[in-house]
């Protein structure tokens, strides 16, 4: 039996658990991220700031999902 047969249908995201840690979804540029940033300030969604990765030349968007899995968007630099 694989491990995801053994789940219970009650089984829920553990961001302590192993195994997924985020999902990164690209966006076309800053400006979507701004408005994606507007959008979650307007309908209550907890979020972090903008933060520029220039080592990996993208700015991210981080937030999560009402499961308290960890997301982000992501755009080019």
């Amino acid at each position: 039996m694989r491990p995801v047969d053994a789940a219970r249908a009650t089984d829920r995201f553990d961001p302590y658990r192993c195994g997924l840690d985020h999902l990164s979804f690209a966006v076309t540029g800053r400006a979507d991220l701004q408005t994606a940033a507007q959008a979650f300030r307007d309908r209550g969604v907890e979020h972090s700031k903008i933060t520029e990765l220039p080592p990996f030349g993208i700015a991210v968007l981080p937030f999560k999902d009402p499961d308290g899995l960890a997301l982000e968007l992501t755009a080019p630099l």
